[in-house]
């Protein structure tokens, strides 16, 4: 997770999103604040994905 991901949520929360959307950490269907604090927490952990 880096920036852009970080942006791209802020961005979905603010034009209230719902639905499936990528930005939807936390799986309720609604992109929220509570998505951009995750997706900000994971940035600053150095969250990553290792796929084969």
């Amino acid at each position: 997770m880096d920036l852009n991901d970080i942006i791209t949520a802020y961005n979905d929360a603010a034009t209230f999103i719902s639905g499936y959307a990528a930005t939807d950490v936390t799986g309720d269907r609604v992109v929220d604040l509570t998505d951009v604090v995750l997706t900000y927490n994971n940035s600053n952990a150095f969250v990553s994905k290792v796929t084969p």
